[in-house]
């Protein structure tokens, strides 16, 4: 995980409207993004890696969804040591 400063173009290509060869693109500035990498293993030891980034808005939320599930997990760990198991 990092801070990576992630460009700000002024405009979006769009598809649609426009040919990528008539396409310039102009930079207007940069943004700090938290850049997130997850490595998991599976059964057959395979690594397999998830990346992406986040605004600092996003990043916030992020972390919130997080801790309420970590909350979440750990309510349901009471309640499972109390199913009957067969």
């Amino acid at each position: 995980m990092c801070v990576v400063l992630k460009p700000v173009f002024e405009s979006d290509f769009h598809y649609d409207e426009q040919s990528v060869i008539d396409y310039v693109p102009k930079l207007g500035g940069y943004v700090p993004a938290a850049q997130i990498q997850l490595t998991i293993e599976d059964n057959q030891n395979e690594r397999r890696t998830l990346a992406f980034q986040l605004d600092e808005d996003i990043l916030d939320r992020f972390l919130s969804d997080l801790l309420a599930l970590q909350k979440e997990m750990k309510s349901m760990s009471d309640i499972v040591g109390k199913l009957p198991v067969d």
